[in-house]
């Protein structure tokens, strides 16, 4: 494997839900007397009793594909480990050990990211990679960023939480160091972020493309909106409500909303009411409280033998645990997702067979994700070196799970000023045959 690694916590080892996702975050923690190196990489090997695996391996015949004076990339990532918080009292016994949720996020996204800067070893990319733990705690990611190391890096991925990401995006921007955010899908903060990079689409634009999908769906009598008037949920609805307005304004067909809400005349426990016997009424729920959209569900699937019904829900909704797969399909939910994964697919089955040849488990969609964004990146830092603002809009491509279709996001009532730029790319699934299945991108 052509890169270095260097990792700057010096914390002791984590546990995890098998002996070598333990081995991964045994590396991450304890190896900050790992040399990193220029021009070659630092081939580390970490065993327990129970596996002799070696975590980081020698790719030397990638060498051959460099050139002389090639440029070596450093990328790092910011992503919580959460050392500190993760313990184990017994190795045989798996009822002692401790693992955080934020830890199985960060050591499936690194062992993902190992994977795509092997394959991109292989296509000549020399890299380095720096290895933070960037918890919640703000005063230490700012030690971190300004340790000096980090001035070097030509791509910072992470962190995760809105208070870590508006301090790096600052550090960033006053860099010009390209930050990629992972897994939010918000902008952060109003200033213009040049070199920010959402690699998941918005909330707003997950409920413009649910228009753009109804929109080529045949003419219908009724687009009903159903929610709480909570902020979050009224924010999702003026999103909608303003997206198919100037849809109309363009030229589209006129389709007006009716909303029921928990404090409109005709509450949203009386759907019937405002439902049409004639034609196909299409349903948006842009709600993410399980409870709530359970009871619309419930009822909806009770007025589904008399009425044409068709459910447009929120990406959180493949989380939901009370409500059954044939609620679903009854009322032909849809939902829009950022990430999608066809596990028939050729090349997703070679990269679990090696990723589980590697690590004896499957791969976390986690992992998959890191794969994914890594080798994007990476591949755009090979080919177009930093500059990346003009390299998106030629590089539209798909991941195993994720396509990337980078656009710049410009500030409000400015057409040259960017305020950051968005993975536009969503997908359309529907429920079907108990599994939610892709039905446009």
């Amino acid at each position: 494997m052509w890169y270095s690694t260097s990792v700057l916590n010096r914390r002791q080892p984590l546990n995890g839900s098998s002996i070598l996702f333990l081995v991964c975050i045994f590396f991450l923690s304890n190896s900050a007397n790992s040399q990193t190196t220029g021009n070659a990489a630092k081939v580390t090997s970490v065993n327990t009793k129970n596996s002799n695996s070696t975590l980081l391996s020698d790719t030397a015949s990638a060498v051959s594909n460099f050139k002389p004076g090639q440029k070596e990339f450093t990328i790092a990532l910011l992503l919580p480990f959460e050392g500190s918080k993760a313990f184990i009292n017994n190795l045989d016994d798996p009822s002692t050990y401790y693992f955080p949720e934020e830890s199985q996020l960060a050591a499936a996204y690194y062992q993902g990211c190992v994977f795509a800067l092997d394959s991109l070893a292989k296509s000549g990319m020399r890299a380095r990679l720096l290895v933070y733990d960037v918890g919640m705690d703000t005063t230490a990611l700012r030690a971190k960023l300004f340790n000096g190391e980090l001035k070097n890096a030509d791509l910072i991925i992470g962190p995760v939480g809105n208070n870590s990401l508006r301090i790096t995006t600052e550090y960033a921007t006053r860099n010009k160091t390209w930050l990629v955010s992972p897994f939010s899908t918000t902008a952060i903060g109003s200033t213009p972020s040049p070199y920010y990079v959402l690699a998941n689409a918005t909330m707003k634009t997950h409920c413009e493309k649910t228009i753009d999908y109804i929109n080529k769906t045949p003419y219908q009598d009724k687009l009903i909106l159903i929610y709480k008037k909570r902020p979050w949920e009224t924010e999702l609805a003026s999103y909608l409500k303003e997206y198919q307005l100037s849809q109309q304004a363009e030229g589209k067909r006129a389709i007006e909303f009716v909303e029921l809400t928990d404090s409109s005349v005709i509450k949203y426990t009386h759907v019937k009411n405002v439902l049409s016997d004639s034609g196909r009424n299409i349903i948006i729920i842009p709600s993410n409280d399980e409870t709530f959209v359970r009871s619309v569900i419930k009822q909806l699937n009770g007025l589904a033998e008399e009425y044409l019904i068709t459910v447009y829900g929120m990406p959180t909704w493949t989380n939901f645990e009370h409500i059954t797969t044939e609620q679903f399909a009854k009322v032909s939910t849809h939902i829009t997702q950022n990430f999608w994964l066809d596990k028939s697919n050729a090349a997703v089955i070679r990269f679990q067979q090696a990723y589980a040849g590697k690590y004896a488990m499957n791969p976390a969609n986690f992992a998959i994700k890191g794969y994914d964004q890594v080798l994007y990146f990476g591949e755009l830092l090979l080919q177009n070196g930093t500059g990346l603002d003009g390299a998106f809009s030629k590089h539209n491509s798909s991941g195993l799970a994720e396509h990337f279709a980078i656009e710049p996001k410009r500030l409000p009532g400015s057409t040259e000023e960017i305020w950051y730029y968005e993975n536009k790319s969503v997908f359309m699934l529907r429920m079907e045959e108990n599994a939610w299945k892709k039905v446009s991108e």
